[in-house]
C-alpha cells in the first residue's frame, strides 16, 4: 500500500493555548483511518489542518507529505487552492451546511470540476458524477431542500469527488442519517474509495461504525493519540482506559443491560492537562505515577499503539461483563396512559399520508419506542401526541380524548405531555440564563420558580448552574437541562423525538440512565423515538416500527429486535453498524 498522505507532530494552536498536540499519521491508498473521540477531543480540527480550513485565529504546524511533497500548513490561500478539493477534499456532517441552499445542484458539482469545459462537457461530466454516487441526472435541476437527506449526502459526495482527490476527510458523514440510508453512504465511500484507490479518514464517535469501516484506528482525546491500530483489534481488546470506557458506554444491540458504563466529568482542555496523562481526572484506575509525567505512546507490536503505562496489563485484561436483565419498572399496559386509534395526516401538497391508520399505546410507566427511517412518520406522530400538529382523523386519548386545549378533567394538554427535541441548543434560548428558563417553564405549571434548584437536582445539575446560559455548558448539560423544563409541568408523558443521536457514547449513556432513573422515581411514562435501534433496545419496553407512516410490526422490544417478523424491520436491524462484524 502506497502512502498517500502522512503527518508527523501535527500541532493546532490558538490564542487560547493547544487544540491538538503531537498527531501523527499516515494514509494508505484505498484504506480507510478512523478517528474516533468524544466532542472537544480534536477530531475535527484535525480535519480542518489537513485541509487548510482552520478558523481565523487558530494555526497549525508540523510536518505533513501529500504523495511524496511537502504540504506547508501555514501556507495561505494561494497554497491551498491547489490542493483543497483537487488532492484533500471535505465532507461534512450536514449537507445542508456543505450545500448552497439557493443554487441547484448541478452547478455546485460543476463548480468543483477541474479545468473549464464547455456547457456541453460540463453538463456531461455532472451527469457523469452524480450518476457515480447513484443520482439520475435531472437531480442537477433540484434544489437541495428538494431533496432526502440521503440524497443530499450524495450530491455532496459527487462536489467532493468531483475532481478526483487523493484523500477524503469525511467529517461524522452519517450521523444526522436514519441506519438505512447511513449504510448506502458508508457503502457508496467504500466502493468510491476502491474504486479510485483513495484514502479515507472516517471522523465519527460511532465505535461500532469504526470497527465495521476502517481498516485502521486512531482515538483522541484532549487533542492527544491515546490508542492507535488495527480498528477491529483496538475495539475487541483495548490497550488504554479510554479506549475500554468508550466501548463500555456504547449501548450493546443484542441484549439489554442494567445501566449503561459511563464516563464522569467532561473531555478537559489541553492545556489544562498539560504534562501528565490526559485522561487521568476521569480515569478509573489512575495512580499517582500517572500524574508525574506525560505517557508516551508505546508500541505494542502487531500495529499497536498506546499512550497508558500500564498498557499491557489492559490488553491483557478480560472484558467487564455488563449486568443483564435489569428490574421490571412496573409498566402496566392495561392502564394505558395514552390511546392512539386510527390517527391520519397528510400534509398540504403531499401526494401520501405522513400518518396513515396508526394504532399506538402506552401503558403505564411504560417506555414505548418507535423506529423506522426518515420520513416513516415518526416525527409526525410525536408532534400530533404534544398538539403541534393537528390530526386528520382518529383520536388521541390521553386520560381521555386530549385536544390542544385540555382533557375533559380540566387538566391543559402542557400538563399531561411534553416534549425533549434532539438539538438541544436549538430548542433553549440562549439569551436566557438557565435559571430562567426553567422558572418560565415551572410558571406554565403553577409552580414557583424557588423550585429551579429541585429541578436542577431531578437531573443531576447542581444549583449554580441556574445563572449560567446554554453556550456555556456541554452538549450532556444542555441535553439535561432541556429534560428539566420537560418535567417542570410535571407530566405524565414525556416524549423523546432523537433525543440522543446527536451526543457522543458517554453523554449518551448519562442521558438514557437518566431517563431510566426518571421513570423509577417519578413513574413517567415516554415515547422514545430513535433510528438507533441499539438504543431503542436499551430504553423501550414495547416497540412500534414505521413505515411510509404505517405501524408495520409492534411488540416486545426484545421479541421485535430477536426476532423481526416483517422484511423492513429485518432490515432496519442489518443496516446498523457493527452488526455484520458482530456475526462473524
Amino acid at each position: 500500500m502506497s502512502t498517500v498522505l502522512s503527518a508527523r507532530d501535527l500541532q493546532v494552536r490558538s490564542g487560547a493555548g493547544p487544540i491538538v498536540t503531537g498527531v501523527d499519521l499516515d494514509l494508505h491508498a484505498g484504506t480507510t483511518l478512523a478517528v474516533v473521540g468524544e466532542s472537544g477531543s480534536g477530531k475535527s480540527m484535525v480535519a480542518k489542518a489537513l485541509s487548510g480550513l482552520l478558523p481565523r485565529g487558530v494555526h497549525a504546524t508540523g510536518q505533513v507529505e501529500l504523495a511524496g511533497a511537502p504540504l506547508d500548513l501555514a501556507g495561505g490561500e494561494r497554497t491551498w487552492a491547489p490542493v483543497r478539493g483537487r488532492q484533500i477534499a471535505l465532507l461534512l456532517q450536514d449537507p445542508f451546511t456543505s450545500l448552497s441552499p439557493v443554487h441547484r445542484c448541478g452547478p455546485q458539482v460543476a463548480a468543483a470540476l477541474p479545468g473549464t469545459p464547455d456547457r456541453a462537457q460540463r453538463r456531461g461530466a455532472v451527469a457523469a458524477a452524480l450518476a457515480e454516487v447513484g443520482l439520475d441526472p435531472d437531480v442537477a435541476r433540484r434544489y437541495p431542500f428538494e431533496l432526502s437527506g440521503g440524497m443530499r449526502q450524495r450530491v455532496a459526495i459527487a462536489a467532493a469527488l468531483a475532481a478526483g482527490p487523493q484523500v477524503l476527510l469525511a467529517d461524522e458523514p452519517t450521523t444526522a442519517l436514519d441506519v438505512t440510508t447511513q449504510r448506502a453512504i458508508l457503502d457508496l465511500i467504500g466502493e468510491l474509495r476502491t474504486s479510485r484507490g483513495m484514502a479515507v479518514v472516517l471522523i465519527t464517535h460511532d465505535l461500532e461504525l469504526a470497527r465495521e469501516r476502517a481498516d485502521d484506528l486512531v482515538v483522541l482525546y484532549a487533542g492527544r493519540v491515546l490508542e492507535t491500530g488495527p480498528a477491529r483489534d483496538v475495539m475487541s481488546r483495548p490497550a488504554h482506559p479510554y479506549t475500554k470506557a468508550l466501548h463500555e458506554a456504547n449501548p450493546p444491540l443484542e441484549h439489554k443491560v442494567a445501566a449503561l458504563a459511563v464516563i464522569e466529568g467532561n473531555v478537559p482542555r489541553p492545556a489544562q492537562v498539560a504534562g501528565r496523562c490526559v485522561f487521568a481526572d476521569r480515569c478509573p484506575k489512575v495512580q499517582d505515577v500517572c500524574r508525574e509525567g506525560e505517557p508516551a505512546l508505546v508500541d505494542l507490536g502487531a500495529g499497536r499503539g498506546s499512550a497508558c503505562l500500564f498498557a499491557a496489563q489492559e490488553l491483557a485484561a478480560a472484558p467487564t461483563a455488563p449486568e443483564l436483565a435489569p428490574p421490571v419498572l412496573g409498566t402496566d399496559r392495561a392502564a394505558p396512559v395514552v390511546q392512539i386509534t386510527g390517527l391520519s395526516k397528510t400534509y398540504a401538497g403531499a401526494t401520501t399520508r405522513a400518518l396513515d391508520d396508526v394504532n399506538l399505546l402506552v401503558g403505564a410507566g411504560e417506555c414505548v419506542g418507535v423506529v423506522g427511517e426518515s420520513g416513516s412518520g415518526k416525527t409526525t406522530l410525536a408532534r400530533c401526541l404534544v398538539g403541534l400538529e393537528r390530526a386528520d382523523g382518529g383520536q388521541i386519548r390521553f386520560l381521555g380524548p386530549l385536544t390542544p386545549t385540555g382533557d375533559p378533567a380540566g387538566r391543559p394538554a402542557h400538563r399531561l405531555v411534553q416534549i425533549v427535541f434532539q438539538d438541544p441548543y436549538s430548542a433553549l434560548d440562549p439569551a436566557l440564563s438557565i435559571g430562567a428558563t426553567l422558572a418560565e417553564a415551572l410558571a406554565v405549571g403553577g409552580r414557583p420558580r424557588t423550585d429551579v434548584p429541585e429541578l436542577l437536582d431531578l437531573v443531576g445539575l447542581p444549583a449554580t448552574y441556574a445563572r449560567r446560559r446554554p453556550h456555556a455548558l456541554s452538549g450532556g448539560e444542555r441535553q439535561r437541562v432541556a429534560i428539566a423544563r420537560a418535567l417542570a409541568p410535571g407530566p405524565s408523558l414525556l416524549v423523546c423525538d432523537e433525543s440522543v443521536s446527536a451526543l457522543d457514547v458517554s453523554v449518551q449513556a448519562q442521558v438514557l440512565n437518566l431517563l431510566h432513573e426518571l421513570r423509577a422515581r417519578l413513574g413517567l411514562s415516554l415515547v422514545f423515538i430513535s433510528h438507533d435501534m441499539a438504543v431503542v433496545r436499551q430504553m423501550a419496553d414495547h416497540v412500534y416500527v414505521m413505515l411510509r407512516g404505517r405501524v408495520v410490526e409492534d411488540g416486545p422490544t426484545d421479541q421485535v429486535l430477536s426476532r423481526p417478523a416483517h422484511d423492513y424491520t429485518r432490515a432496519l436491524m442489518a443496516s446498523v453498524p457493527g452488526r455484520a462484524t458482530q456475526e462473524q
